[in-house]
């Protein structure tokens, strides 16, 4: 029985040492991911949720009573699991918002299954701590084998290879058919936004509902492909039936220098955008 237990408390002790490894070396997508969940802070004014969109909207934000709770692929079920965390850590007495992406794609069959759901669904298990999910993450993150491989092949790649972020009207095409495959609305997504909109207004904030700016190129394609055109009617009929008016900041921000590819807004982009959103709202 000794010898057998010495073999377990050896495994364990080499599995904790390979984690060790893994934490500083590596990281993995699971513990940056939940480094905004560790970052949140217990007083703010303004809540950012959405997808890449909004995350790169506002990456040039200082003001610490806005948080940017939103990450790249995020649905509105994640969204909602974010919400409910920081809502219920936020101690802030005062007027408080939450500011929710009003954009066609997230209505789209595609967010079913591009999204973070699993991960949040292993930060925010009641059964967990987050602190010990993001420092053991060997134990809790299903995808270390991937990130793992993604980690090592970085090192084939030549110092002079092109930054697959920039934009070129290929990617612009490929990304719209991507996000767009058919004029097929997400029922599911969209019972879902109807009651992640009632949530924020039964815990006290308001609802600030926004479409996010593209590159203009990219902004000609959306505009003209049916999936876009018939999804972006669904989502503003649901702003319209919760008497909520959607700002669009695509006009102002119709400029090609301000976006590192087709739809993400770059430094000087997200300072300009955050520029025209406090001429808008007081947060």
């Amino acid at each position: 029985m000794n010898k057998f237990l010495r073999h377990l408390l050896l495994c364990l002790g080499i599995l904790l040492l390979v984690n060790l490894v893994y934490v500083f070396v590596i990281g993995g997508n699971l513990r940056s991911y939940e480094e905004k969940y560790l970052d949140c802070p217990e007083e703010f004014r303004l809540l950012i949720l959405g997808d890449s969109h909004s995350n790169r909207s506002w990456a040039a934000n200082t003001e610490p009573m806005r948080y940017n709770f939103a990450t790249g692929s995020d649905n509105v079920r994640d969204m909602r699991m974010k919400f409910e965390y920081a809502a219920a850590r936020n101690q802030w007495k005062g007027e408080k918002a939450v500011v929710l992406p009003f954009e066609p794609h997230l209505l789209s069959v595609y967010r079913e299954t591009k999204q973070n759901n699993a991960a949040n669904r292993v930060i925010n298990s009641p059964y967990l701590n987050k602190h010990l999910v993001y420092w053991m993450p060997l134990f809790f993150d299903p995808n270390t084998g991937f990130d793992t491989k993604r980690f090592f092949l970085q090192f084939g790649k030549k110092p002079g290879d092109p930054d697959s972020d920039k934009f070129t009207r290929a990617h612009a095409r490929s990304r719209a058919a991507a996000q767009f495959p058919a004029s097929t609305v997400s029922h599911t997504l969209l019972r879902e936004y109807q009651e992640l909109i009632d949530l924020a207004r039964n815990k006290g904030y308001k609802v600030i509902p926004v479409r996010y700016p593209v590159h203009p190129y990219y902004d000609s394609l959306i505009r003209l492909r049916p999936a876009s055109i018939y999804l972006t009617n669904v989502v503003d009929s649901l702003a319209k039936a919760n008497n909520l008016q959607v700002q669009d900041f695509m006009a102002p921000l119709a400029n090609a220098d301000w976006y590192v590819d087709q739809d993400h807004l770059n430094k000087k982009g997200s300072a300009i955008f955050m520029d025209y959103f406090a001429k808008q709202y007081a947060y």
